[in-house]
């Protein structure tokens, strides 16, 4: 999947392709028997924050790891995204 430089440059398209690429790869970093997960982003500037709280299926929720690459795609998707005003 390719990300563009400029800001603003993503379409529905794009941007949709962009949030599955991020998801694809959360799943895998998920404790056993997860059931649902809620993915957390928080981005000021150049600063992110990431947090991934995975409720399993007895009810239990933890957080969980991130994908290491997880950070520098959402940064791309915001960019892509980005709308003057």
């Amino acid at each position: 999947m390719m990300y563009g430089r400029e800001k603003g440059h993503m379409g529905p398209i794009e941007e949709q392709e962009a949030i599955v690429g991020i998801a694809s790869g959360l799943p895998g970093f998920f404790p056993d028997e997860w059931g649902s997960a809620v993915y957390h982003v928080r981005i000021m500037g150049t600063y992110a924050n990431e947090v991934i709280e995975v409720q399993k299926e007895d009810g239990e929720v933890v957080r969980a790891e991130l994908p290491p690459d997880s950070g520098m795609k959402c940064m791309k998707l915001r960019a892509g995204m980005y709308k003057e005003g």
